[in-house]
C-alpha cells in the first residue's frame, strides 16, 4: 500500500491522507498468478484455502474504492470464465472459479460486474444448461447458482424472440421440446424461494426476463398466477413461508419498478381473481422491513385494484400498527401509509396520528425516530394529495400532532421534518423554522409557549406533556417537560388546576419510577407557576386537597413557594410536607444523596411554620445532615447535603432571630456553632470556605445578634475572627484558613479537633502541611499549661474512641498521631541529650540508653539522631548500650540494612567493650560505617601559648 503523502506535521491531516491512500489496484501481478494457479491448488485442501483467503484479503482492501477494480475486471473475468468454460475442468474447480467471481462481484457490486458477461445467442444454451445442472440445495455452491443466475438475466437481454433459439433445442421429433421461455421462467420461479442468495438473483432474473416485449405478452399473466397465489398460501409464521414471500415480494417489486413494465400495467387489466391477498403481501411486509421496496411498491399495486379491494388493503396496514410489532415493522407501515395516501388511496378518516409519538426505549437508548420521521412524511403527502374541503374535518388533529412533534420530539430530525404550514402557519413557522427547532432547550421553553397562545394548540401540547413526556426514559426530556408545563401554565391555569393536578398525583405515587419522577417535578413547576399567577391576580387557589407525599422532599419548588407564602397551601398541609422533609434527611442510603440534599435546601425556607412545637426537630434535622459523609463512585457526595444544611441553618437562623429569636435554645445555637467549626476545619476546600462563611456571618450578626453563641460575649472569638478582618478571611486557603481554627481548640466547646484530625491526616499536600503546623504551633503555645494539655488529651482520646472503625476519621487520626509522637519525639530525644550532657552518673545514663532504644522505632529524623550519640565513656556504660542495641535489632529488624546485619550483631557480641577506649574505638567506628551514622570526632584542645 502507498504510503500517501506527509500529511503536513500534524496528527489530523496525516490521518485524512491515510484514509484515502489507495491510488490504484497494485495486486493485480499477484492475483494473476493466483487465478492462474487454481488448476493446481485445488487438489490440496490446505493450499486450496490459502488461495481462498489471500483473495478474500486483497479484495476486501477495496472494499471502500471499489472502483479502483474497474480496468482489471475484464481481464479476471475471462481468466475464471476460461476455467470454468473448459472441458478439462472437474467440478470442484468450476465451482471454485464461480466463488471468485462472486467475491469480486461483492466489492464492485453486481450490477456493475454482471453487465460484463458475454451475452451473445451462444451463451444462452450454455448456461442455462449449466444451471439446470446445479443442485439448489447444494449448501457449498450457492456462488455458483447465483453467479449463473446473474449472467442468465444477462443473457436474456438479447434483441431477439426467444422462441427463434427453440428450433436448436433437439432434432428428434418424437421428443417433446419445452420452450427456452418456459425452462428460464421454471429455474427462475425455483430460485424465488431458495433459503440463500440465489433468491436475490432469482429476482433480478425475472425483473430482466418477463419485462421482455415477448415474455411479457405470453407469460407475464401466468407468472402473477404464480406470484400471488404462492403469497396467498404462504405463512409469514414460519421460516419457510418468510423465504418465499421474501422471493415473491422481490420480484413483484422489481417488475412493478421498470419503465417498460409500468407502462404495460397501464394498458393491460389484469383480473381481480389474480390478486385476491394483495392486503396480506403488506402485512408480511411490515413485518419484514428490511426489504423497503416491497412496502414502495404497494402503492402502485393497490392503485390498480377497485376501491373495496383497496380499502381492504388499507386496512390491513392499519392493523399492522401494533405494539407487539417491532420498529421496522411500524416504519415500513408508514411508509406504505405515505405511499397510499400520495396516491389518493387513502381514506381521509383513517388518517393516522399515534405514529408520530412512537418511541420505545432498547437498553441505553429509544428507537422510533424512523417512524415518526415516517410518520411526518405521511402527513405532507395527505396534504398534497386530497383537496382542502376533504382534509378540513382532520386539520386540526394533523396540526396539533405535527406541531407537537416539531417542538418536543427528542430527535432534531423528526422536528425538522414535522416543522411546515399549519393554522396559523406563518406565524409559527417565523417561530419554529428549520434552525430554531435544531435547539431542544429552545423548543420546549420558548417556541412552546409561543405557539400555545393560539388555543387551538394549548390543550394538546399540555396533553401530550403530561401523556408522553413526563415519563419519558431520558432524564433531560423529563426535566425540560417540566419547565415547560411551569411555562405553559398561564395559557390555561384553570386546566392546570382542575384536571392535570389531579392526574399527576396519583402517578407520583405510582411504581414507576420515570413516572413518580416527572410527576413530582410537574406538580412542582405547576404549582410554582399558579402561585406566581395566583400572585399577580391577588387569588387564593387551593391545591393540596389529597394528602401529600413522604418523598414530597423532592418538590424543592413546591415547599419553597409552601414555605415562603402560607396563604397558598394549607397550613396542616404544610406541616405534613415540614415532616416528610425530615424523614427525607434521615435517610442515608447512597441512592438518596440527592433528596437529602434537595430536602435540606427547602427545610432552609421553612421559618414561617417554624414554632415552639417543631423548631427542635427541624434544627435537629440539619445539624444530623452536616454529619452525612456519604461516598460512592463519585467521591464525598455527602458534601453536597452538608453544604445544603449548612445553608438552610443560615437562612433560617437569621430569620427567626428576626421574628421570634425566643425559639432559639442554647443548646440549638451551641450544636449550630459547634457543627458550623468542625466543618470549616475540614479538608474540603470548598465546603471548608463555606463553613467558614457561615460562622462568620452568624457570629458577626448585630441586626439582631443571634443569641446563646458560646464565648461570644466573652469576646474570645471575636478576637479570633475580628470584624474587621472577616471579610478579608480567605477560607479557600489553609494557610490563611488553619491559624484561625486551631485556635478554637483553646474553647472545649467547639469540637474542631475532629476536623482538624481529617485534614492533618489528609492526601493534600497544602492541606496537610499547614493544618498540621498551624496544630503543632498551637501544642507548643499550651506545653506548659497542664490544664490546656489536659482539655488537648481529653478530647484527642474522645475523637479516636466515638469514631473506632470509622474509616473517614480513624485512618487520619492514625497519620496525625504518627506526626505528633515523631515530633514530640524529636522534641524528647533533645531534652534526653541534654539532661545526660557532660553526666557521669550511671543510673541516668543507663536510664537514658533504654530511652534512646525505645525511640528507635521512629523513622526519620528521630531514627537518625537517636544513633548519633554511642558513648565511649564508662566501661560498663559501653557494655550496656551494646547489649540493649542488640536487643533493640532484633526487636526493630528494619533499622539497618540486612547485608550488614550479621557483622552488626557479631561486633555487638564478640567485643570486649570494657577494655580501653582506644581498643575500641575502632569497633565503634567500624559501626557507625555499617550503620550509616557520622562518626563522633574527637575534640581538639587548643595549645598553650609559648611564655
Amino acid at each position: 500500500m502507498d504510503s500517501g503523502e506527509d500529511g503536513g506535521g500534524g496528527g489530523e491531516p496525516e490521518v485524512i491522507a491515510k484514509a484515502s491512500v489507495l491510488g490504484g489496484f497494485t495486486e493485480n501481478t499477484e492475483i494473476r498468478a493466483l487465478i492462474s494457479s487454481l488448476p493446481v491448488v485445488h487438489e490440496n485442501i490446505v493450499t486450496l484455502e490459502s488461495a481462498i483467503e489471500r483473495f478474500l484479503v486483497i479484495m476486501d482492501r477495496y472494499q471502500e474504492q471499489p472502483h479502483l477494480l474497474d480496468p482489471h475486471l475484464e481481464w479476471m473475468l475471462n481468466l475464471l470464465l476460461e476455467l470454468i468454460r473448459s472441458e478439462q475442468s472437474p467440478p470442484l474447480l468450476v465451482h471454485l472459479g464461480f466463488k471468485f467471481l462472486y467475491i469480486i462481484s461483492k466489492v464492485r457490486g453486481y450490477k456493475i460486474f454482471m453487465q460484463l458477461f458475454p451475452h451473445e445467442v451462444a451463451d444462452v444454451q450454455p448456461v442455462l444448461d449449466l444451471l439446470c445442472r446445479q443442485d439448489p440445495k447444494d449448501p457449498e455452491t450457492w456462488e455458483t447458482r447465483y453467479m449463473l443466475l446473474l449472467w442468465l438475466s444477462m443473457t436474456c437481454l438479447i434483441p431477439f424472440d426467444l422462441s427463434r433459439l427453440d428450433g436448436h433445442l433437439t432434432s428428434d421429433p418424437s421428443q417433446t421440446r419445452e420452450p427456452i421461455m418456459d425452462r428460464i421462467l421454471a429455474i427462475a420461479k425455483s430460485y424465488l424461494v431458495v433459503s440463500d442468495k440465489s433468491r436475490d438473483a432469482a429476482s433480478v432474473l425475472v425483473s430482466k426476463f418477463v419485462t421482455r416485449p415477448d415474455v411479457k405478452l405470453k407469460r407475464l399473466g401466468d407468472f402473477l398466477d404464480w406470484s400471488l397465489t404462492t403469497i396467498s398460501q404462504a405463512s409469514d409464521q414460519t421460516m419457510g413461508g418468510t423465504v418465499i414471500l421474501d422471493g415473491a415480494l422481490q420480484s413483484l417489486y422489481r417488475i412493478n419498478v421498470a419503465p417498460e413494465q409500468t407502462k404495460h400495467l397501464k394498458t393491460r387489466k389484469v383480473p381481480i381473481g389474480r390478486i385476491p391477498h394483495v392486503d396480506e403481501v403488506q402485512m408480511n411486509c411490515s413485518d419484514r422491513i428490511q426489504h423497503v421496496f416491497p412496502l414502495l411498491s404497494i402503492g402502485r399495486m393497490t392503485g390498480r385494484l377497485p376501491k373495496e379491494l383497496a380499502d381492504e388493503v388499507v386496512g390491513s396496514v392499519l392493523d399492522c400498527f401494533s405494539f407487539q410489532e417491532t420498529d421496522n415493522a411500524w416504519h415500513g407501515g408508514c411508509l406504505a401509509l405515505a405511499e397510499l395516501g400520495r396516491r389518493g388511496l387513502l381514506v381521509p378518516s383513517r388518517l393516522p396520528d399515534g405514529r408520530m409519538v412512537y418511541d420505545e426505549k432498547r437498553g441505553a437508548c429509544s428507537v422510533g425516530s424512523n417512524v415518526r420521521d415516517a410518520a411526518c412524511y405521511v402527513c405532507w403527502a395527505f396534504a398534497r394529495a386530497y383537496e382542502p374541503t376533504e382534509l378540513k374535518p382532520f386539520v386540526t388533529q394533523i396540526a396539533c400532532a405535527l406541531v407537537i412533534t416539531a417542538v418536543f420530539d427528542r430527535n432534531i430530525n423528526c422536528c425538522r421534518a414535522a416543522s411546515g404550514t399549519f393554522p396559523y402557519g406563518i406565524d409559527i413557522v417565523v417561530a419554529a423554522d428549520y434552525f430554531a427547532v435544531g435547539n431542544l432547550n429552545n423548543c420546549y421553553l420558548a417556541i412552546s409557549v409561543y405557539i400555545a397562545s393560539f388555543p387551538e394548540y394549548t390543550r394538546p401540547m399540555i396533553d401530550h406533556l403530561v401523556a408522553m413526556k413526563i415519563n419519558h426514559w431520558d432524564g433531560v426530556i423529563r426535566q425540560l417537560a417540566t419547565k415547560a408545563l411551569h411555562n405553559l401554565t398561564p395559557q390555561a391555569p384553570d386546566y392546570m388546576a382542575t384536571t392535570v393536578m389531579p392526574q399527576l398525583l396519583p402517578i407520583a405515587l405510582g411504581i414507576d419510577l420515570h413516572s413518580r419522577h416527572g410527576a413530582i417535578l410537574a406538580s412542582a413547576e405547576i404549582s410554582h407557576a399558579l402561585y406566581k399567577l395566583a400572585n399577580q391576580n391577588n387569588r387564593y387557589c387551593n391545591l393540596t386537597s389529597q394528602p401529600a407525599n413522604h418523598s414530597i422532599a423532592a418538590l424543592y419548588t413546591v415547599s419553597q413557594v409552601s414555605f415562603n407564602r402560607t396563604r397558598y397551601i394549607r397550613l396542616p398541609c404544610v406541616y405534613q410536607i415540614l415532616s416528610g422533609l425530615q424523614q427525607s434527611c434521615s435517610q442515608r442510603e447512597v441512592c438518596f444523596t440527592e433528596a437529602r440534599r434537595d430536602a435540606a435546601k427547602a427545610m432552609g425556607s421553612s421559618d414561617s411554620v417554624v414554632c415552639e412545637g417543631n423548631v427542635s426537630a427541624v434544627y435537629r434535622a440539619l445539624l444530623d445532615c452536616m454529619t452525612d459523609y456519604t461516598l460512592d463512585s463519585r467521591g464525598d457526595v455527602g458534601a453536597w447535603v452538608r453544604e445544603a444544611a449548612m445553608t438552610s441553618l443560615m437562612e433560617m437562623t437569621l430569620c427567626v432571630v428576626g421574628t421570634a429569636p425566643q425559639l432559639l435554645s442554647p443548646d440549638l445555637v451551641n450544636g449550630m456553632m459547634c457543627r458550623l467549626a468542625q466543618q470549616s476545619a475540614e479538608k474540603i476546600d470548598r465546603y471548608r470556605a463555606h463553613a467558614g462563611s457561615v460562622f462568620v456571618r452568624l457570629l458577626h450578626s448585630n441586626n439582631p445578634a443571634v443569641p446563646h453563641i458560646p464565648h461570644r460575649e466573652e469576646l474570645l472569638l471575636l478576637a479570633i475572627f475580628p470584624t474587621e478582618g472577616a471579610e478579608s478571611l480567605n477560607w479557600n486557603a489553609p494557610s490563611q484558613a488553619f491559624p484561625h481554627i486551631t485556635q478554637l481548640l483553646r474553647l472545649p466547646q467547639y469540637h474542631t479537633l475532629l476536623g482538624l484530625t481529617v485534614s492533618v491526616g489528609g492526601l493534600t499536600e497544602s492541606t496537610v502541611r499547614f493544618s498540621s503546623q498551624s496544630l503543632f504551633d498551637h501544642l507548643m503555645l499550651i506545653q506548659q499549661d497542664t490544664a490546656a494539655l489536659g482539655q488537648f488529651s481529653d478530647a484527642l482520646l474522645r475523637v479516636f474512641r466515638d469514631n473506632l472503625r470509622n474509616d473517614r476519621v480513624s485512618i487520619p487520626f492514625l497519620k496525625m498521631l504518627d506526626q505528633m509522637l515523631a515530633r514530640f519525639c524529636v522534641v524528647l530525644l533533645s531534652l534526653c541529650k541534654e539532661e545526660i550532657k557532660k553526666s557521669k552518673y550511671t543510673r541516668k545514663l543507663r536510664s537514658a540508653i533504654a530511652v534512646f532504644c525505645g525511640l528507635i522505632q521512629f523513622q526519620g529524623e528521630v531514627r537518625k539522631k537517636v544513633l548519633s550519640p554511642l558513648p565511649c565513656g564508662d566501661g560498663l556504660i559501653r557494655k550496656t548500650t551494646a547489649s540493649q542495641v542488640y536487643e533493640m535489632l532484633l526487636t526493630y529488624d528494619d533499622v539497618i540494612d540486612p547485608d550488614v546485619m550479621d557483622d552488626v550483631m557479631t561486633s555487638l557480641s564478640d567485643t570486649n567493650w570494657e577494655e580501653d577506649v582506644a581498643t575500641v574505638r575502632t569497633h565503634r567506628n567500624q559501626l557507625c560505617d555499617w550503620l550509616g551514622v557520622q562518626k563522633p570526632q574527637p575534640r581538639c584542645f587548643p595549645l598553650p601559648a609559648k611564655p
